[in-house]
């Protein structure tokens, strides 16, 4: 499956996007707010697209329309295996990271929004989950221009690949506050 904006196309990972990602996720300042340690070689990289990105049904490689480059990731992750520990069946969570030189162009927002109307108009899920780590600014901003809202916090989460406790908040967006917010498309 692919999806168009008006920059942007998310596609499926490729192996050939090894070397392009390990340009955006080998940089610190992108990887540790995510909760997890830069990438370290291509080797890793292809790695992570082969046992990770492929095997997972809503992974998709976020990219420039211009040239098809991979500059980051977004992901629609059911409630089976959420990090988030989500109850039913008709709610994910959403996650999503980019490189850093794209930082503050609303790429990000661009990709979310197309992949929040998937998953309320194709999916028929009732509630979409974010989270972030305290003082991740950039992601509860995007969070916030995307409609979501703040839930709950933790204030112990682990970040297993960091083996780091933080403060972990968490946001909802319902598909009835998207439909309420005119971006419900059906």
């Amino acid at each position: 499956m692919k999806f168009e904006t008006q920059r942007l196309i998310l596609r499926d990972w490729k192996i050939e996007d090894a070397e392009d990602l390990f340009k955006v996720a080998s940089d610190a300042d992108v990887a540790l707010p995510c909760g997890w340690k830069p990438h370290e070689n291509i080797e890793e990289c292809k790695h992570i697209i082969k046992d990770m990105f492929l095997t997972d049904p809503y992974t998709y490689a976020v990219c420039l329309k211009e040239n098809n480059i991979a500059i980051g990731c977004i992901a629609i992750i059911p409630q089976n295996i959420s990090r988030l520990n989500l109850k039913n069946e008709n709610e994910v969570e959403l996650g999503c990271w980019i490189g850093k030189e794209f930082w503050g162009r609303g790429l990000m927002v661009e990709a979310m929004n197309v992949l929040i109307d998937f998953a309320f108009n194709e999916l028929n899920v009732e509630n979409i989950y974010c989270g972030y780590s305290d003082g991740n600014s950039k992601s509860k901003r995007l969070q916030e221009k995307c409609g979501f809202v703040h839930l709950y916090t933790e204030e112990a989460h682990l970040y297993k690949t960091l083996n780091e406790i933080r403060i972990h908040h968490v946001n909802i967006l319902t598909k009835d506050s998207w439909r309420k917010n005119g971006n419900y498309k059906k």
